[in-house]
């Protein structure tokens, strides 16, 4: 609808331009001057000033839709970064229990009453703790680090960006004028 509007108005600008120009042209500066008094002159000024105030209505309302726009963006990078970050305490709880889990282990192996058999289970946990455990982590927890970054930085670009459209929003404003 804005968009129509705006190509309107465009249009009629172009054509309003055209006339004036011709008028100018066509006559001497005097006649140029009474030309521009006259009530045709009146009405071209009036139609240039409507013009002119609906074209800055439209941006307005154009670059708070861009706003509106970005703002979504923000929000859906803030949810994206709550998700990581909840994703990286939970694999954190997960190291936690792992080690605690090797703690209790360490604790059932040190007892002597234990068989053979048990012993040799305990042993076995024990060592896939110890070796598959901390790789496991690692990776996953450089994987959050780097999607949390990329986030980041995007989240940071996109507030920017609303930044500059609410400056844009304020020299526009119809307080200023």
């Amino acid at each position: 609808m804005a968009l129509m509007r705006y190509i309107f108005l465009a249009a009629g600008v172009t054509i309003l331009a055209g006339s004036v120009q011709a008028q100018s042209a066509g006559t001497s500066s005097e006649a140029a001057t009474a030309a521009a008094t006259s009530p045709s002159g009146a009405n071209q000024l009036a139609w240039l000033q409507y013009i002119s105030a609906e074209l800055r209505n439209m941006h307005l309302e154009i670059l708070e839709d861009r706003r509106e726009m970005q703002q979504g963006k923000v929000q859906d990078l803030q949810h994206q970064l709550e998700a990581i970050q909840s994703q990286q305490h939970q694999l954190q709880e997960e190291q936690r229990s792992e080690s605690q889990q090797a703690a209790e282990t360490e604790g059932e192996l040190s007892q002597a009453s234990l068989s053979k058999a048990e012993r040799e289970e305990l042993e076995a946990r024990k060592a896939d703790l110890q070796t598959l455990s901390p790789t496991r982590f690692i990776g996953a927890q450089n994987t959050l680090t780097q999607r949390e970054a990329r986030v980041r930085e995007r989240l940071a670009l996109q507030e920017q960006r609303v930044r500059a459209i609410e400056q844009e929003l304020r020299a526009l404003s119809p307080e200023k004028q």
